[in-house]
Parts: structure tokens; sequence; C-alpha cells
């Protein structure tokens, strides 16, 4: 349920998902499963970035928050940047959620990287990704 202080935005349209071998694809998230196997010879050939810049939401004063949630993926999280700023890497979960307030600037460029594990060949975010503003 979600408290009626909170504000939450849609990171949707466009992503851009960049592949270890420099093949770039411009996606929705949360990205849909293929309709094709993916076979891997090599691992690091599993590695993608997720790559979504937005301006910073209006309306921001000291008593708010500010909050990045990933709310499913495929695959190993590696590591989140936000504006070239590490926030997280190696998570266990499958949902995520960082406060952000301190790192938002008025234009912003968000990397998710993902990676193949023994499971999952072809990694891909599947949940929603947003901001939660308290």
């Amino acid at each position: 349920m979600i408290d009626d202080t909170m504000h939450v935005i849609r990171l949707r349209k466009p992503w851009q998902k960049t592949a270890a071998d420099g093949i770039v694809l411009r996606v929705d998230v949360p990205e849909p499963p293929h309709d094709f196997d993916v076979t891997r010879d090599d691992e690091s050939v599993g590695v993608v970035d997720y790559e979504r810049r937005f301006n910073s939401p209006t309306g921001l004063d000291a008593t708010v928050r500010v909050y990045l949630r990933i709310d499913g993926w495929e695959g190993e999280l590696v590591d989140v940047h936000l504006n070239d700023r590490s926030l997280v890497s190696d998570v266990d979960s499958l949902q995520l959620r960082i406060d952000i307030t301190d790192w938002v600037l008025s234009a912003n460029r968000l990397v998710i990287r993902l990676n193949a594990n023994d499971q999952i060949t072809d990694p891909r975010l599947s949940g929603e990704v947003t901001l939660a503003i308290e």
C-alpha cells in the first residue's frame, strides 16, 4: 500500500541497454522476457548496462526524501550508479530501495549493471524502476 504522503515517478522509456559486445538497444522497463533462448559462449557477454537520464523531481525541499526503487531483475545486480557515484554493488535480494536525496542533481544519469548467472543467461530489468518521494 502506498502512503498518501508518497509520490512515485516511474522511470519507463527511454532506457538504453548496452551489452558487453557493444550492441545498444532502446528498451522499456520493465523489459518483457524474450521469445527465444539466448546461448552465451563467453560469460562477459552476459553483462548488460541499463542507462536512463532524468531531471530532478520538482518541489523538493529539506523535508523531502527521494528513494530509488528497483522492483525486480533477472540475473545478478552488479552495480547501481547515479551521476557516476556507485550506490550499491552485489545485491542479494530481488528488490532494492536506496535513499538518493543527497545525490540527485538537476540532470541525472542512472546506470544499472546486471550480469548473467547460472540460471539466467540473458539478464534484464524485469520490474519497475521508480523514484519515490516522501
